[in-house]
């Protein structure tokens, strides 16, 4: 079936005149074969009861791939993204680049916490004990999950003598600290996962 619908029909031996030949092109109209699909108002194109051409919903299946260029996005704020750092799954919101570095660390901001974990799920630990004695057992305030990659401590002195301190019985849970006697306090770090 046509697209177009005319006012105006011919039959054998009819006169043609310049009338029925303007009603020809002045009184068409398109209708629903015009387009493709259904022709429905929920369609890409449609056509209106008064024969006009429309566009209708524009969705992601009417759109080819690669067919909408970075010039036709709406423009962001600067210092922004687009992305969705939620934790979960969202619609693409205008992000901080600010927000970008803190996603994946957990906390994502410092609150004096003993224990943050990177995006690639390493886990640093870090911490400041008193001491006496010559050895010191220091526990995680949370075990490692799998393993403890390293743990290096620093001595604080408490008088003009020289001191050390050295990491000893490394365990998820907690190590000990063999320190030289006057040493007031452990600064201590650990990598682990």
């Amino acid at each position: 079936m046509a697209g177009i619908e005319t006012s105006q029909t011919f039959a054998n031996n009819d006169q043609v005149t310049a009338t029925n030949l303007n009603n020809i092109i002045s009184l068409s109209k398109l209708n629903v074969n015009a387009v493709d699909g259904d022709g429905s108002t929920t369609g890409t194109m449609y056509v209106t009861s008064g024969g006009v051409l429309s566009v209708g919903e524009i969705a992601d299946g009417n759109i080819g791939t690669n067919q909408v260029g970075l010039t036709k996005i709406a423009q962001i704020a600067d210092n922004k993204v687009l992305g969705n750092i939620s934790g979960g799954t969202a619609n693409v919101t205008e992000v901080a680049t600010t927000d970008i570095s803190k996603a994946g660390f957990d906390p994502s901001t410092y609150a004096a916490a003993e224990s943050t974990t990177l995006p690639n799920g390493m886990v640093i630990k870090t911490g400041r004990a008193g001491v006496t004695g010559t050895t010191t057992a220091i526990s995680f305030g949370a075990a490692f999950g799998t393993a403890v990659a390293m743990v290096q401590v620093t001595p604080e002195k408490s008088g003009t003598d020289l001191i050390s301190a050295s990491v000893d019985n490394i365990a998820l849970d907690h190590f000990d600290v063999n320190h030289t006697d006057g040493t007031s306090y452990i600064n201590w770090f650990a990598i682990g996962y």
